[in-house]
């Protein structure tokens, strides 16, 4: 029996080594692609081209992991290999629409800044803080100091409880609306009386307000405030013109400026660099960021004021001045009743004295 058994067990191990033997030499001959394509799933060759494309190396390592049985390492890093170099130029040369859609602010902040000398029509006109520090010092980011700056413009008693400092530009609708309507009443009752002082300050904020700035001062410091307020009574005339600077030309020549210092004007870098210098200080000391902004006793409002809103303002700062003139009107007052009642004393002292002598 013992021998039955053992020739059976050698029959079958021979069988065995036979088929190992047989199957060996078949997967040999067998080219490389073949295996390759049996190692990769089914799943793999129903993938979109796009996926494959896209493939990650974390997804090539992940792919490597879970099929060690099935390919060679070595034939899974070349497969990998193949996919990223025909991925990475496409992803480098080529962006869809549908990534453009999906970039993020970063992204987006990075390719206008790329991009900066292409404004859209809108834009033309507009000029940011850096492009206004440039056209000053011709180096962006840094503004030239000029060693006398423009002198201070204003009206009213130097000396008055309240002072205001109105920053606009010659561009601004509003500022318009304020030097026309609003602040006539407050020249005619608080600046004529000594109550309100008033100073301008130029704060241009496009390429044409700084033009029409520069024509404010064509004449100095004794015409400007006659051109400021000529400019914003005319403003919609000429700021809607097809060409405005032909028609603030239009403006300079019926106005004492000839078309030779006109164009000067337009050329003048001192002028320019005081302009937009008091610009700067102004937005560094008081944080402006519109047109106008008015600063009443050292209060910022950043908008226009309507006369009623300007009177509510100040009426209350207004009232200790008023209170002591009112006290140094009834002194005053006192001061003369008691002057009259003596002068009429003294002469009933004299008629006595005169009827009594005779």
């Amino acid at each position: 029996m013992r021998l039955v058994f053992r020739s059976l067990i050698l029959l079958i191990l021979m069988m065995a080594y036979g088929q190992a033997d047989k199957a060996a030499p078949e997967q040999a001959n067998k080219p490389m692609s073949e295996q390759a394509d049996k190692s990769v799933p089914q799943q793999a060759d129903k993938a979109a081209p796009k996926q494959v494309d896209k493939v990650t190396p974390g997804e090539v390592v992940k792919t490597a992991s879970e099929q060690p049985d099935k390919a060679a390492p070595r034939e899974v890093i070349k497969v990998a290999s193949e996919q990223l170099d025909k991925a990475a130029p496409k992803e480098a040369s080529t962006t869809s629409p549908k990534q453009v859609d999906k970039a993020t602010p970063g992204e987006v902040v990075k390719t206008a800044s790329e991009q900066p000398d292409k404004p859209t029509p809108k834009e033309a006109n507009k000029v940011t803080p850096k492009q206004i520090n440039k056209a000053a010092s011709g180096k962006e980011g840094k503004v030239k100091l000029v060693s006398k700056p423009l002198p201070e413009m204003g009206m009213g008693n130097p000396k008055a409880p309240i002072t205001i400092i109105n920053y606009s530009s010659l561009t601004c609708g509003h500022c318009a609306q304020f030097h026309t309507a609003v602040l006539p009443k407050i020249e005619e009752k608080y600046i004529k009386p000594g109550l309100v002082r008033i100073i301008f300050r130029d704060f241009p904020g496009d390429q044409i307000s700084i033009n029409a700035h520069r024509l404010a001062w064509s004449k100095g410091e004794i015409k400007y405030l006659d051109f400021v307020k000529l400019l914003y009574s005319t403003q919609e005339k000429w700021l809607s013109a097809s060409d405005p600077i032909a028609a603030l030309k239009s403006i300079a020549l019926q106005n004492g400026i000839t078309a030779k210092q006109f164009e000067a004007c337009l050329k003048d870098q001192e002028l320019l660099d005081k302009i937009i210098q008091l610009r700067i200080e102004g937005q560094k000391k008081y944080n402006i960021t519109a047109t106008p902004t008015i600063i009443i006793n050292a209060k910022i409002f950043p908008r226009a004021l309507t006369f009623d809103e300007f009177e509510d303002i100040i009426k209350p700062l207004l009232a200790p001045s008023l209170e002591k003139d009112e006290q140094k009107v009834k002194g005053k007052e006192e001061k003369i009743e008691k002057k009259d009642v003596e002068k009429v004393s003294e002469e009933k002292k004299e008629e006595k004295e005169k009827k009594g002598n005779s």
